[in-house]
């Protein structure tokens, strides 16, 4: 989880934190009470397992594997 400096791309002037799901990178919005939202432009990769910010670069990298698909014998 990391504590976001306000960014235009992420929305507006309220305390965001970055954390990792199993859908991507999220950001919530810590003033709205909003439901989070991914990142843009980290959709439909995979299972997000890790992430890393780096506040200097406003850089993100997220770690990512496979999703595992379900088996239908019985």
């Amino acid at each position: 989880m990391y504590s976001l400096a306000q960014s235009p791309v992420l929305g507006s002037n309220s305390q965001k934190l970055l954390t990792a799901s199993s859908m991507g990178p999220c950001v919530w919005n810590t003033d709205a009470g909003k439901r989070p939202f991914l990142v843009p432009g980290f959709e439909n990769q995979a299972v997000c397992t890790s992430l890393a910010y780096g506040p200097l670069s406003d850089d993100i990298v997220a770690s990512y594997h496979p999703k595992s698909m379900k088996s239908n014998s019985t």
